[in-house]
């Protein structure tokens, strides 16, 4: 079985990920978390080695959330909305990196199979 190189996770009722440490992942999309909401909820996401693109919409996050991704060695690209216009420029400022591009873009550069 290949690695898993994309993430994405939809409205789970979690409060804070798990180790990604050990996983080749480039692509993770957080969308619709509302139960995130400690400043360590992605501690374990930013572990992810070879994490290039970040996608997360929870509206609860708190923008501290986002310091373990600042300086990131491989992340190049983030978009995150965190439920109001203030908090999402200070996520921007935070980690000053351009949105990443469409699932779908992702999917055909990387020769990827969506299920929904």
């Amino acid at each position: 079985m290949p690695a898993l190189q994309w993430l994405r996770l939809e409205t789970l009722t979690v409060d804070r990920l798990p180790d990604f440490g050990s996983n080749p992942m480039t692509r993770a999309e957080c969308l619709g978390l509302r139960h995130l909401r400690h400043p360590a909820a992605l501690q374990g996401l930013a572990a992810a080695p070879q994490l290039g693109k970040l996608l997360v919409a929870a509206p609860h996050l708190p923008v501290d959330a986002l310091v373990p991704f600042v300086d990131h060695p491989t992340l190049e690209r983030a978009g995150i909305t965190l439920g109001s216009h203030q908090r999402d420029r200070d996520a921007d400022d935070l980690l000053r990196l351009p949105p990443p591009p469409p699932d779908r873009q992702f999917a055909a550069m990387h020769e990827l199979t969506r299920i929904l």
